[in-house]
This record gives structure tokens, sequence and C-alpha cells, in this order.
């Protein structure tokens, strides 16, 4: 009873450290949050030196905590937005500052889309990540991690750049082309093109139902002459 009641605290707190209002520990040296988790407290807590801050609508922030370094990237979360060509410089710089003895917060405003989308990238390119296992990654380390479909596009082409491979695919489903690792567990029974078992249904069902009101028509002699 006392383990069990112990492996239910401890899931708790790591459910606590996923949130909005914290900052997620992608490795040792890099954090990852929206603006909730940009305090005072946090910052010393974590013993952060520097911020990158991929958010347009952040650039004139002023942070909570004194002496650190601010590095920004203006990007909207779009999906027509071109993040592809600013990835290898966060990485880049990402990578110097942690290898200078650094600790970094990449953030954006809720720390699911452009954030995310930079700490997947430095994982391909720093820590020998496929695309699928820096997304795993990062998603158990934040669970409301989201990259938007057109930056998805863009870790696919950096992947591919880094790696000569890709690991994901955007495929077609129902809602549109989405990258195949949102469907490895929740949806894994629908086809491959997902688009079309909703369309064959959908005809199905309105052809039986016009079969049905014709026969119908036709057994109780309602037909017009």
């Amino acid at each position: 009873m006392y383990r069990k009641m112990q492996n239910i605290l401890l899931n708790l707190q790591k459910k606590q450290r996923k949130t909005n209002g914290a900052l997620s520990e992608i490795t040792k040296d890099i954090f990852l949050s929206g603006i909730g988790g940009i305090t005072s407290e946090n910052l010393q807590t974590a013993n952060i030196s520097h911020v990158l801050n991929m958010a347009t609508e952040l650039s004139d922030f002023i942070y909570p905590h004194p002496n650190l370094h601010i590095h920004k990237f203006r990007l909207r979360d779009s999906m027509d937005e071109d993040i592809f060509s600013v990835l290898e410089e966060c990485v880049r710089l990402i990578d110097s500052i942690v290898k200078s003895g650094g600790r970094i917060l990449v953030h954006c405003v809720a720390g699911v889309s452009r954030s995310a989308t930079v700490c997947i990238a430095y994982l391909i390119k720093i820590e020998h990540m496929s695309l699928r296992e820096a997304h795993q990654h990062v998603l158990e380390c934040r669970d409301v991690v989201f990259p938007n479909k057109g930056f998805w596009r863009a870790l696919i082409q950096y992947e591919e750049s880094v790696r000569g491979v890709n690991s994901v695919e955007m495929r077609p489903y129902i809602s549109g082309m989405d990258p195949d690792v949102y469907f490895q567990s929740w949806i894994r029974p629908r086809i491959l093109n997902g688009w079309l078992d909703e369309l064959y249904m959908f005809w199905s069902f309105n052809v039986a139902v016009f079969i049905f009101q014709m026969l119908g028509l036709v057994f109780l002699n309602t037909i017009p002459m």
C-alpha cells in the first residue's frame, strides 16, 4: 500500500512538471515553457542563464529575473511561417550556450508549437535522435506540445537535411495532412488514407437510405404515375 501511494505521488509530481505553469526539462541544461512558466522563482530554481524567445508577440516582454542573456526570433505560430530557415541557427545557438556551461530556456507564448519545434530540432541535430524519437521525448517532458502542421513539415525537412532520411511522414486523414506519429495508438485501426473510410461510410449510408425510401414507395404504391 505504501509503495502504491509513493507511485501515485511520483506520477502527480511528473504531471505537475509538464503543465503550462512550469519549466519542462528537455535535457539537464535545456528547458521549455510558455509565458506562464517564466517567473523569477522558476528561473532561479533552474539556474537559467540564457533565454530563447521564439514569439513575435513577446518581442517586448520584460523578464522578471536580471542578468539573463536574451535571444529573440520573431516568429508567428502559423502554418505558413518559415521556421525552417531559422532552425539551424537556433540549434547552433543552443548548442554553443550549453557547451559554454550555460542553461537555456526556450519559450514562446504557450510552449506548445514554436519553442517545442526548436527543442525537437536540437535533439535531432545534437543528440542524434530521429524526429520520431525527438518528438516522443519532448512530449514525455511536456505533454502539451503540439507543433502546427507547417512546423511539422519543417521538422521533416530538417531531419532529412541532418540525417538523410525521414522517420515521420505527413499523411492524409479526415482532418487533412497530419504527421503519422499522431495516429500510432489512438487511431491505429484506421487505414493509411483515413479519409477514404469516412467517405465510404458517408456514401454507403446515403445510398442505403435512398434504397429503403424507394422500396417503401414501391410497396406502399405511392409512386406517382
